[in-house]
This record gives C-alpha cells, structure tokens and sequence, in this order.
C-alpha cells in the first residue's frame, strides 16, 4: 500500500493527463477509485480508536486488564487460593511483573501483555492513559514524563531497578514496553485480534479485573482456540472468573450440531467427594453423529437413549456414566447385553455381555474406559473397569460422601450457572490442561501446593449459545485438609461368617488403639486387627450371652475378654488364651448375660452368674465371694444385676420376674426396701439425680430414691422407647424423636436401634441406627448430628480411636459379610 501510494504521488501534476493518455477515461476512473480505496482502507487500518486494547501487540498470548492495578496486585497477592502458584507465568507472579512498572504509577484503565520470545524471557507491554497535565501540576517534574512530552511520538528509554523500559506517548496513550522491539509492534497495532479483543473486553464487567487467554484458557483442541477472556472474582477464601470466548472454529466440540440446550448436569450427586476430576457432558437426543450412520451398537444405543454422559477419576479408577432419559427403558436396552452379578451396599450390579464401544476422536472420555459392570445410581447408569471402582463409588453414594456433600461445593456450585453443556470438576492439578497452555496461563504448570490445597476442589463450566463461548470458574478453599467429606470410610473388612452379634472395639495395649471383636454364627470368637487382619479365632461351642466386657483382670493395663455362655464364664486375653483358673463350668444353665462389679474403681473385679434364680459372684481367681450372701432369689431374674454408685454407697439391683425390685448392699443385705412391683422391659437401671431410673414395660418412668419412695410418669409414648444415661448425657428415642440432653431431634420414620453412649478422648458421641434404611447416625452431646451423617450402616455403631490418632472411629456391619470402619 506505502508503494502504491508512492507511485501515485510521484506523478506530480502529470499524473491526470499521462493516466488518461495511457487508459480510457472508465479505466482511468477505476483505478483512481481503487487508489482512493486501499489508501483509505490502510488509514482506516491504523486509525486509533480510542480503545487501548488498539496498542496490544499482534503476538500477545496473555493480556490483563485492570481498571485499578494496584487494587488488582493487592487482591492477586493476598489471593488464599493463589499463594501456592508462584511461577511468573500464574497470576501471582504475573501481579509481581506489574512492578516492572512501578516508574510510570499506571493509574486507572491499564493493558498489560505477555508476548512470546525467542531467548525464553517474557516481553511484557503496558498500555495505559496519561492525562494533560498542567505546568504546575507536581507530577510535570518526573523528569521521564516531561522529556516524552516534549514532542510526542518521541520514543524514550528509561532505565529502572529491573531493567529498561522502552516508551512512546501518542494521542494522549503512553505505550510501555520491556524491548525495542516489543514497543514497535505496539504500535503496528494488532489487526485483527484487535477487533475480537474490542468485542471481548465490551462484554466484560469494567469493575473487575479481565484476562484474555489466546488458545489459553480451555485450550485442548476439544474445545477450539482463539482469544477467550474472563473477569475476575477474587475472594478471601476463594477464586472465580467468568467470560466468552468464540465458537466458530470448526475443530471445537461446540461446531457440532448435537449439543441442544443447556442441561442440569449432576454427576456430582454421585461421584466420590475424593474424585480428582469428573466430566459430564450434555447434548440432544438421538445423538445427530451417531443417527446419520445407522449405528445399532450398544453405545449408539446408550447415547441415544441419555441426555448426558460423564466421566470420573477416583482412588478405584477410571468410570463412565450415562443420564437416562428414561430409566426403565435404559435398563431394558442393557438387559440384553448384561446379566445380574451380585449386590454391594444393597446396590445390584450387572456383568456386560456385550464390549461397549466408542469412537476415541468423537467421545474420548468414554473410550477410556473398558467396562466390565455397570448399575445404576439415580438416574445414572454407572460403568466400571475394575470392581474396587464400583464399590468406592457405591460406598461414597451410601454415605452421603459424594462432591455434592463435600463442605466447598455449595460454595462453588453458587458461583456456576444451574445448566450448561459441559462441566468440569476437579483439583486444580488435574485442571490444569483446561487453565493453561505450554506458555501463559492462569496457573502454572509446575507447583508445590500447601496442604489445603491438595484437596481443593475447582469447578469449570462451559456453554454455548447463539455463537458465544459462555465460561465459568470457581473454586472455594475447604475449612481444613479433611473437608472432603467430614467423614471418610477408612476400609472395608471381608468375614468368612457372619456375626451372631454386633462387633465390638477391644482394647489393645501395645498399639493403645482398638481390635475388633465378634462371634459368628457357628459360634467361634474372633479377633481382628484394626487393619482386618486375624488374630485368633476361638471356638466356643455355644453363643455369648449379652455383649462382651473389657476387663484388666492381672491390673497391670493388659486388657482381657469376659463374658458367659449357657455352660461357662469366660477370661480371655489378647491372645486368645484362657487365663487363670478360668473358664468355670457350670452344671446349671446360666439364663442372664455377665455382670461384671467394679466397686472402687480399682479394677477388683466381681463376675456375678445367674442361673435362672441362683446368683454365683466370683472374684479375680475365679473363687466364691464368700462375703457375698445373697445366693438365691425368691423367683428368677428378669435381667443381669446391676452395680451403681450414689453418693458414696453401693447399690446392688436385682429386678425379678414377679415384678419385684431388690435393692442390696455390696454384701447382699437389704440397702432399700422398695415396697411395690413392675412390669420390667428392656430397659437398664440408671443413676439420675441421685434416684433408681428406669422404664418400665407399660412404658412409664420408674424413679425410687434411696429411701424406697416411688414415682411414676406415663410418658405418652409408643412402644419401643428407649432410653440410655451415662454421666451427664442422658439419651431418649421415641420413635423419630431423639432428645440428647433435652435436646429434640426429629429423624425420619424408620426403626431404630437402642441408641447408645460413646467416649473418646474428653468428647462424648451418640450413635443408632436406622435398621430399615440401613443408615448410621452419629451426634454430639449437643444434640447436632455431625457432618455428612447418616452413612451407610446394618447394625449398630460402636464409637473408638482404633487407630490411636485422636479422631474417632465407627465400626459397623455393611452387609452380613463386611464389617465397615469410618473416621470423623
């Protein structure tokens, strides 16, 4: 264009009379028009237009934004989420570069670029305005500033702590650069990209900060390239960023004509609070690449037949999963390729007949899993490579551990839009394809995180409407490292045999953690580590009445096993040997569970036996406690004997079937007379106030001091009430009401195991269970049902720190096979 205009001025006052010799007067007038045309189109080219984004030189790969830089790198610096990123190439070190111009005190709408160079080192551009300054202004005496106004277009070197800086003022914009040669691309302009930077940059909020990514931000060829650029949204405990980006780019997933409307994507609602990325994609249904070819394969099948599909990464491996448009029918088609295999959790799996299959270049997350199984969750229809991948995903469902439970994910799912064409959940790792190329991104590429956010969670959505990229971004930081779930299944232990009775924690004083103890319904005793691995089994040849006692019988913190059989009172150690003179054998049939007496507290024990109205009470060395004098009964009993201390006396309760209440002395003598009888239940005999508690069978609380003086108070409540006291903390269920210490909470309808009283450490837990929904409750003393509670659970919940790390342990059965182990 510069020759054509040369050419055309070098005519001098000739150029009419020898264009008009030389061609036709229609000629001649064509190519003066064409002249006038392509001289105006170069002016038009260069023609500042008042945006800044004009001075962006034409190689940028990264360009911020800021209409308050120094708020900007306040808010980049003190980001909680950003600290772990520092290289220069994140937004942390990209705030630092800012202060390579310090000098120039850039004030209010500033541009600042990152362009490649060939000697690795980052060429960095500042476009920002300088106003007309008075003479007397104070900021005329910055020697830099008066010397480039002196005749603008001057170029000006300026040299600085961190090395030259290249400048040039022009209309009233100062252009910036750390190179020669960076500023005179400056002021070439960028063309074209100048124009999509224009569009961007009007369609985002003024008030935040912006970043425009070229083939950046997204940038795996699935989703196109160009210029995107996002606002940003930096909180103190979080990060977050939403913009546009363009969709016509053949190569992009958005150019194909399958994605229809935004949907609700809730893969979450099922994929693993530990999961380190999950992807789910919408689009319409059939699916317009699969019908145009008559695929009848399972997989077209599948596909037409889901309104989205999603892909996770997990502790058990890779897993596929499909959105059922209709769940009945989606069963149907599979059930020609499947048969039934097993049930985990009470969740059935199928076995595939058929291989599923699926083109890698159109669905590349769903060709990278080779499944095996499938079953189904909601309205999602799972498949798995590896079993382990199932049983984490099914387990996590069950116990309420899923990314939809985690405690950042409101946090995050707050700062999305409801629906979208594709969502993208995971640590920021594993994000990091999506946040940056090979050279400029939003974060780096090579990184040591702190602790928090090793287990951070992000989340990427991306939609497309009318011609336009829309994206988001958010991240929140958890409160603390284990805010995954709140609460984690630490593993499952596989039984040969199921127990006969719920297990139980056992003490182990060589680890001061806690073993697991059983009997199953052949009637061995078993001992596990905490790790599942067995350490004895015992056979013993009849069922253990009641639970099994912790006793330190040799007073020297080596704990020991107790407890009766019809025929038997047993001690056993922690290694499955009887010790002393035990076990005693017995002629009669022992009819009540054992009762163990510690009078003092000093580990002087006394056994107490009934045989139906017969009380045997042993000491250490399994002999007759011949002080003991109360033998025998007037009728049978109808529960074990109970020790409790009040005030500093001991009382011994002895209920019997005929309804009567014996109240004895440690030497069995008469302590409290109580002169009337009841209907005895389930319930134990608690201390209260002071006074004999209990609930008796016509569901009446029963209160008897020390005196014999009876009170009674009809509860109006259903049958099956229960209650528990220990200490301070005093426990009732009536039905779906649950009082902890007075405390009301209403659980949903179901049946419910007794509820019972657990300490660990100086902290006291309230643990039931719901047998009919198979869900485990956990509470504090406060009556507060702790974090992603109820979990998944068949019988009822002991509460320990098995593994000696200060956070308590639930073990519980899963199936009638597994016993379960969670942390909290």
């Amino acid at each position: 264009m510069q020759f054509l205009v040369f050419l055309f001025n070098m005519m001098g006052p000739f150029k009419t009379t020898r264009l008009q010799r030389i061609l036709p007067s229609a000629g001649y007038g064509l190519l003066l028009l064409l002249l006038v045309l392509l001289i105006s189109a170069c002016e038009s080219e260069r023609k500042f237009d008042g945006k800044l984004s004009f001075y962006v030189p034409a190689d940028a790969s990264l360009i911020i934004r800021s209409y308050d830089p120094k708020d900007m790198i306040s808010e980049l610096e003190n980001n909680s989420f950003l600290r772990g990123y520092e290289r220069s190439d994140s937004l942390p070190g990209i705030a630092a570069l800012w202060s390579r111009f310090d000098t120039l005190n850039p004030q209010g709408e500033s541009w600042l670029s990152f362009s490649p160079s060939t000697d690795s080192v980052l060429q960095i551009g500042l476009i920002t305005k300088v106003k007309l300054l008075q003479q007397n202004d104070s900021l005329a005496d910055q020697g830099w500033l008066a010397a480039i106004r002196v005749k603008e277009n001057k170029k000006l070197q300026l040299q600085t702590d961190s090395g030259p800086l290249f400048l040039q003022l022009e209309e009233g914009v100062l252009i910036a650069a750390t190179s020669d040669a960076l500023l005179q691309k400056s002021m070439e302009g960028p063309g074209l990209s100048g124009q999509q930077l224009g569009k961007l940059s009007a369609s985002l909020n003024t008030d935040k900060a912006a970043v425009f990514f070229n083939n950046g931000l997204a940038s795996e060829s699935s989703f196109g390239s160009g210029w995107q650029g996002v606002s940003l949204e930096l909180q103190p405990d979080g990060f977050g960023f939403y913009g546009v980006g363009q969709t016509k780019d053949s190569t992009a997933l958005w150019s194909r004509n399958d994605l229809g409307q935004p949907a609700q994507l809730n893969l979450p609602s099922i994929a693993p609070a530990t999961s380190t990325y999950i992807i789910e994609r919408s689009y319409k249904s059939p699916v317009d690449t699969l019908s145009n070819r008559l695929d009848s394969s399972l997989g077209a099948q599948l596909l037409d037949n889901s309104s989205s599909y999603g892909y996770l990464e997990g502790k058990g491996g890779k897993v596929i999963a499909f959105k059922a448009i209709d769940s009945l029918n989606f069963q149907d088609i599979l059930s020609a390729y499947s048969s039934e295999n097993d049930q985990f959790r009470a969740i059935k799996r199928y076995s595939l007949n058929d291989t599923l299959q699926f083109d890698a270049d159109q669905f590349p997350w769903l060709s990278a899993v080779k499944a095996t199984t499938f079953f189904r969750l909601e309205d999602y229809f799972v498949f798995t490579e590896e079993t382990i991948a199932s049983e984490e995903i099914i387990s996590s469902y069950r116990n309420k551990a899923s990314i939809a439970n985690r405690s950042d994910y409101s946090g995050i799912s707050a700062g999305l839009s409801d629906v979208a064409h594709l969502r993208i959940y995971g640590q920021p790792e594993r994000l990091k394809p999506y946040l940056s190329d090979a050279a400029n991104g939003l974060f780096a590429q090579e990184t040591e995180l702190n602790q928090q956010q090793e287990h951070q969670l992000m989340g990427l959505q991306y939609t497309a409407l009318d011609g336009v990229l829309y994206l988001q971004g958010q991240t929140v930081l958890p409160q603390a490292k284990q805010t995954t779930t709140g609460i984690q299944e630490l593993r499952s232990i596989a039984l040969g045999s199921s127990p006969l009775a719920d297990p139980q924690w056992f003490s182990n004083h060589r680890t001061k953690g806690k073993d697991i103890v059983y009997p199953d319904v052949d009637n061995p005793l078993h001992l596990l580590a905490y790790n599942g691995k067995s350490l004895w089994t015992r056979k013993l040849g009849e069922p253990i009445l009641g639970k099994i006692q912790e006793v330190d019988l040799l007073r020297n913190g080596k704990k020991q096993l107790a407890f009766a059989t019809a025929s038997r009172l047993y001690i056993i150690d922690r290694n499955g040997d009887d010790v002393g003179s035990f076990p005693i054998k017995f002629k009669d049939e022992v009819t009540q569970p054992l009762a163990v007496f510690d009078y003092d507290n000093n580990r002087k024990y006394r056994f107490v036996i009934v045989q139906d109205k017969d009380i045997l009470m042993y000491d250490a060395k399994a002999k007759i406690v011949k002080g003991f004098t109360f033998t025998e009964a007037p009728t049978a009993l109808a529960m074990p004997p109970q020790h409790l201390r009040i005030g500093n006396k001991d009382y011994l309760t002895f209920p019997l079937t005929d309804g009567r209440l014996l109240i004895k002395s440690r030497v069995g003598k008469d302590r409290v007379k109580v002169n009337s009888t009841f209907t005895f239940g389930s319930s134990p005999i608690f201390e209260e106030g002071g006074n004999f508690v209990f609930i008796s069978g016509d569901e009446t609380k029963v209160s008897i001091d020390t005196r014999g003086g009876i009170s009674r108070k009809e509860l109006g409540v259903e049958q099956g009430f229960s209650l528990v006291i220990s200490g301070k903390t005093k426990v009732s269920l009536d039905e779906n009401l649950l009082r902890i210490n007075g405390r009301l909470y209403e659980l949903p309808y179901g049946v419910y195991s007794a509820p019972g009283i657990f300490q660990v450490g100086r902290k006291r837990y309230v643990s039931l269970t719901d047998l009919q929904e198979k869900t485990v409750y956990v509470f504090d003393t406060n009556g507060d049902l702790l974090p992603n509670f109820p979990v998944y659970g068949t019988t009822s919940g002991v509460i320990g720190d098995a593994n000696r790390n200060r956070r308590p342990n639930l073990l519980t059965q899963s199936d009638k096979n597994t016993l379960t182990i969670y942390e909290f």
